[in-house]
């Protein structure tokens, strides 16, 4: 996954139009952008209410394209987004991701 192609100055309108969800209800908390040399790019998705969201087949377009995994019965609970859980859509491998933030194990890496 290319995470970031051609986002230049655009990123404001991929804020305001990544997502098909309303925005009071999943939101883009953390845009990682232009990291310090050697560390990966990536987002933060917030879901800010008590309702999970089935997320399959999900998008995020607009200078970052990215698209969620299709449901399946082997794993059902990886395309849902919990109630007020944070996900990282990440354009490296997870593993690269976690050591470079330190993100905690709870926190799910998607990508790349």
């Amino acid at each position: 996954m290319n995470l970031w192609r051609g986002l230049g100055c655009g990123w404001l309108g991929l804020v305001c139009s990544a997502l098909l969800a309303p925005a009071e209800q999943v939101l883009i908390s953390k845009i990682m952008y232009h990291p310090p040399a050697g560390r990966p790019e990536y987002l933060e998705l917030y879901n800010n209410t008590a309702t999970p969201f089935d997320i399959a087949e999900w998008r995020v377009t607009g200078g970052v394209h990215y698209q969620f995994p299709e449901f399946s019965s082997n794993n059902p609970g990886a395309t849902f987004l919990r109630p007020f859980e944070r996900i990282v859509p990440c354009g490296e491998s997870m593993e690269k991701v976690r050591a470079a933030y330190d993100v905690l194990p709870n926190v799910r890496l998607y990508g790349p």
